[in-house]
């Protein structure tokens, strides 16, 4: 679904329900910013899957449907280090995660003399108290080939031990916010997808139609069922 089309579809249910205007530059910062909150919903149901919370975890196939609605946006960087710390937002991009983070490079087999060996490990994400504990664990202590990472403050990471110099972070990032192009005729503005400027959601049509949901609601229309069975939609497109 194009953005002239996700417009046309809400200007159809808005006008049978509430009266008023709301014009495609308002429309799309409404659905930029639905958008941004069904990722959040959507990442945080694969964290109650990944914990396997009683109850409240989506089932194998919902899990597979929100890993298939987020896959366009998985973003994979790689991140110089430097005495442990590195920069992970570059890009200004970063909304969710990291969903994986790994090392690589070279290191010593075990002891001096021993031959060079290239390493790759899952660097495993810690909170704070953990990633202090188990800096200060004599046993415990992170390896190269068993390390630990961390958010340290905005815009960086730290990673233990200090002498991994590059990982590769994987994460979610935000999505490239729509523009619904258009022509003036007459002064009006009309849609229009022939408009260069245009820039389509990323999203497949069931998570596209779950944001005008939430336009819909932003903007005061009532959702009742039978308005929403009309066209085909539900609050929740993805997890029931």
């Amino acid at each position: 679904m194009t953005s002239n089309e996700a417009y046309k579809l809400y200007q159809t249910m808005a006008n049978k329900s509430v009266s008023g205007f709301v014009n495609m530059d308002e429309f799309a910062r409404l659905f930029n910013q639905g958008q941004v909150e069904l990722q959040k919903e959507l990442y945080s149901n694969i964290a109650k899957y990944s914990a396997q919370l009683p109850k409240s975890s989506p089932s194998d196939d919902d899990n597979k449907r929100i890993q298939a609605a987020l896959a366009p946006f998985i973003k994979a960087i790689s991140i110089q280090l430097s005495n442990g710390f590195g920069a992970y937002n570059p890009d200004n991009d970063f909304n969710l995660g990291p969903t994986q983070v790994t090392a690589t490079g070279y290191c010593k087999d075990c002891c001096e003399g021993d031959p060079v060996i290239r390493y790759r490990a899952t660097v495993q994400w810690l909170g704070d108290g953990e990633f202090d504990r188990r800096c200060n664990d004599p046993i415990d202590y992170p390896r190269t080939t068993d390390p630990i990472s961390r958010f340290y403050d905005k815009g960086r990471i730290e990673v233990s031990p200090i002498n991994i110099n590059y990982v590769e972070f994987r994460y979610y990032r935000k999505p490239n916010k729509i523009y619904v192009g258009r022509t003036i005729t007459n002064g009006r503005e009309f849609p229009n997808e022939a408009d260069p400027l245009n820039v389509n959601p990323e999203w497949n049509d069931p998570e596209i139609m779950a944001i005008i949901v939430k336009v819909l609601e932003y903007t005061g229309v009532v959702l009742n069922d039978s308005l929403l069975l009309q066209y085909g939609l539900q609050k929740e497109q993805i997890v029931k």
